[in-house]
């Protein structure tokens, strides 16, 4: 349950306690991805009036799944769809959206878990047998943009201005966010990755579109929440600090994060 535990609060621990020196890679150096850019639609920056889109459900699942070292080491359980440990709000979240897209009843009696035979075997399908996500084309918007979401909710944070990134632990999703951000028209997106901690984590960077924006800010209110229980939790870890405490070094972390990396866009120009 520790693993579980700590992979909710990553994105928090990772801003406060990380040290920042380790080399950026922009784009251009980033592992070449399957397929060729010519063969795949990207978008040009569209405007974000009069723009909604439909959330794919699927895809938004996929988004928020706790991918650490694979399916099935995350989640034996066949009938499991996902752990929500110190995030009460989105397990509440998660089951309702689950209720109302996939019109069943799943099981939330447990603590930690959210099971549903039917979803699961859905989400399931997107695995192979090694708990690894089967590679992607995702050339829907709605597909897109619902799975980036997802990511962004559980995994992601706003920097400042239209900076934001995204944080995959110890996963075999890297390539499919790497993807999406470009098909979604992000042009600037830098790549981290800390080697020699546990787990190891890698950051996606990137300058969100005025669409993403627009949707980010959607879901704002839940975001809060989730980042609050995140606080939270890490705080019961590190009861030397006050909440107080966390939310300063997290605001000190955060600017400086912001800066450097909004420096490195610039340069890239």
């Amino acid at each position: 349950m520790k693993i579980l535990f700590n992979n909710f609060i990553l994105v928090l621990f990772l801003t406060i306690s990380l040290e920042t020196t380790a080399q950026i890679s922009t784009n251009r150096s980033f592992p070449p991805i399957n397929g060729n850019k010519e063969d795949k639609k990207w978008y040009a920056h569209p405007d974000s009036t009069d723009f909604n889109f439909s959330i794919s459900p699927d895809y938004f699942l996929l988004g928020t799944l706790n991918g650490y070292m694979g399916r099935k080491y995350s989640n034996p359980e066949e009938n499991t769809i996902d752990s929500y440990k110190a995030a009460t709000h989105l397990k509440r979240y998660i089951f309702d959206f689950i209720k109302n897209h996939y019109f069943t009843s799943p099981d939330s009696t447990d603590a930690y878990f959210i099971k549903d035979e039917k979803v699961a075997k859905k989400i399931n399908s997107y695995f192979d047998q090694d708990g690894k996500i089967i590679p992607q084309e995702l050339k829907d918007e709605n597909e897109l943009y619902s799975y980036i979401l997802g990511k962004y909710l559980v995994y992601g944070e706003h920097l400042d201005e239209n900076i934001y990134k995204i944080i995959i632990v110890n996963s075999f999703e890297g390539d499919l966010v790497y993807k999406s951000l470009k098909q979604i028209g992000c042009d600037k997106i830098l790549y981290k990755i800390y080697r020699g901690y546990i787990p190891t984590s890698q950051v996606y960077y990137f300058e969100a579109t005025p669409r993403m924006i627009k949707f980010f800010k959607s879901f704002a209110n839940l975001k809060d929440k989730i980042s609050h229980e995140s606080i939270l939790s890490y705080l019961e870890i590190r009861s030397i600090s006050t909440l107080n405490d966390i939310k300063r070094m997290r605001n000190e972390s955060k600017n400086k994060e912001f800066n450097r990396i909004k420096a490195a866009f610039s340069n890239d120009r």
